[in-house]
This record gives structure tokens, C-alpha cells and sequence, in this order.
């Protein structure tokens, strides 16, 4: 019995998929085409007609982008600008470029900011500064976490070590692109490891803080105003902030809000 009702809602299906040509894989009467199914947005509408920057050259098979270029972002394209220039952030091949981010098809695409608490484009975080050792590097790439030594990469760093268990990662966590927010493999696409060599030189960021000169005076009991220079003499208070202070006690004089609020004057200038 099982078996027979499992056969009669085959029937009951088939017959429907017949009704009027719709959604059976064939083109018939007024249809322009027939993907097999009756989802709109794919490039063949519900009512088998076919959708702007769309061509579906077979039936039962699924559309794809009618070209490159033309305004229109579907099917596997990232972007669309409306032209086939590579180096304005889509290429010639509508994908979007490193450094670049497009949020609207058929428009000029944007720089990202890395910092700017947005994840744009190729960034894999951005969580408001650029620091290092927080989670999301200076330039906006997700970092591992360490723990006595032992470190396990996180979805979306571009990195895949001993231990890990993620099927791919684009150093992103868009879907799309073959690879999925959570580093699984999308359907179709094929996501190869390519080991790494170790470089000559390893760069790292550094940060230095709570830098003291001896003997040592007692900061200002008022926090210096964000807009006033102060020169300081080799034994006032000094510290080097953060990494993103990029000059502090330049010629003797505290160049930058967060370095000029730890500085004991000596002289206003």
C-alpha cells in the first residue's frame, strides 16, 4: 500500500507538471521558457517568460546571464557596472576586484574602508578600528585564536590548518562564490588547497604602550584639549598609544588627539 500511494502522487504530479505546458522542461504555447519550475527570479518567471539580463538557450536546464556588462548582475556574476573595464572594482568578467565593493548593479563600484565598522567587498570583518589582536587585523582580515601556542583558524580567515574542519575558505563569508558563510563547499564548485610556503620574513604588528620616563611625572589633572599643540621635554609622560598613532612627539610636540590627553606639558605652545 505504502508503495501505491507513493505511485499515485507520482501520477497526481506528472499530470500536473501537464497542465497547460507549465513547469514540465519542454517550451510549448506561449512559453519562452521552461526551467522546470516555477520559481521566479532565476531568469525563467513563473509564467515561463524570460527575465531581464537573462537568456535560458535550454529547456529544463537552469538560465544563465544573458552578458557581462550590461547592467544587470545575475545569475554567477558578483557585480555588473554596465561595462567590461577590469580595474574600477568589477572585472571584465563581472567579479568584484580586491579592494573594491559594489552594492548597486549597473552603478560605479566603491573602495572599501577598512575600519569603517562595515564589512564591504573582499574584507572578512571590520569591527570599527585597525588594530591587530582583536579578532579582525588592520586590514580587515579575520585572524586565528591562539591558546598556549595551539592555534585554530576561523571561518573566513583564508587560512585552513592541521585540526581544522572547514571544507574550503575564500578568506570571505559570502555565498555565492563558491564557497559558503559557514567554509562549506557550494554545489558545482570545486574549492582546492594550495599550501603555502613559509616566507624569508615574517611581518607582524606591533603595539607598544604605557612607555615611561624616568624619574616619572604625575600626568596633567586636566585632559589637554584635542587641539592643542604641547611640547614636552625628554622626561615628561609618554606613550605610544596605539599602532594607528602614526606620529607621536614629533619635534617635540604631541601631533594627535589620543597622544596629546597622556602628555605633561612643559610649555603650551
Amino acid at each position: 500500500m505504502p508503495v501505491g500511494r507513493r505511485l499515485d502522487l507520482s501520477r497526481a504530479e506528472q499530470a500536473l507538471r501537464e497542465h497547460d505546458g507549465l513547469r514540465d522542461g519542454t517550451i510549448s504555447g506561449a512559453e519562452k521558457c521552461d526551467d522546470n519550475n516555477t520559481n521566479s527570479g532565476d531568469g525563467c518567471s513563473a509564467d515561463c517568460k524570460i527575465e531581464d539580463g537573462w537568456i535560458c538557450p535550454t529547456p529544463a536546464v537552469r538560465c544563465q546571464a544573458a552578458a557581462c556588462g550590461d547592467g544587470f548582475m545575475v545569475g554567477s556574476e558578483e557585480c555588473d557596472d554596465n561595462n567590461t573595464d577590469s580595474g574600477d572594482g568589477c572585472s571584465d568578467t563581472c567579479h568584484v576586484e580586491p579592494g573594491y565593493f559594489c552594492p548597486t548593479p549597473g552603478a560605479a563600484c566603491q573602495k572599501t574602508a577598512c575600519g569603517n565598522n562595515v564589512v564591504e567587498g573582499d574584507e572578512g570583518c571590520d569591527d570599527g578600528n585597525t588594530l591587530p589582536w582583536d579578532g579582525c587585523s588592520p586590514t580587515c582580515e579575520r585572524e586565528p585564536t591562539c591558546t598556549d601556542g595551539e592555534c585554530a583558524s576561523v571561518c573566513g580567515d583564508g587560512m585552513i590548518l592541521a585540526g581544522d574542519v572547514e571544507e574550503c575558505d575564500d578568506g570571505n563569508q559570502r555565498d555565492g562564490d563558491g564557497c559558503q558563510q559557514h567554509c562549506t563547499k557550494e554545489i558545482g564548485w570545486d574549492c582546492p588547497v594550495t599550501p603555502i610556503a613559509a616566507a624569508s620574513q615574517l611581518s607582524l604588528p606591533v603595539v607598544f604602550r604605557d612607555f615611561i620616563s624616568f624619574p616619572p611625572r604625575a600626568p596633567p589633572a586636566t585632559p589637554i584639549s584635542k587641539t592643542t599643540s604641547v611640547r614636552v621635554s625628554q622626561q615628561a609622560w609618554c606613550s605610544l598609544c596605539w599602532a594607528a598613532t602614526a606620529s607621536l612627539c614629533t619635534g617635540g610636540f604631541a601631533t594627535t588627539p589620543a597622544s596629546a590627553r597622556r602628555l605633561a606639558p612643559t610649555a603650551a605652545s
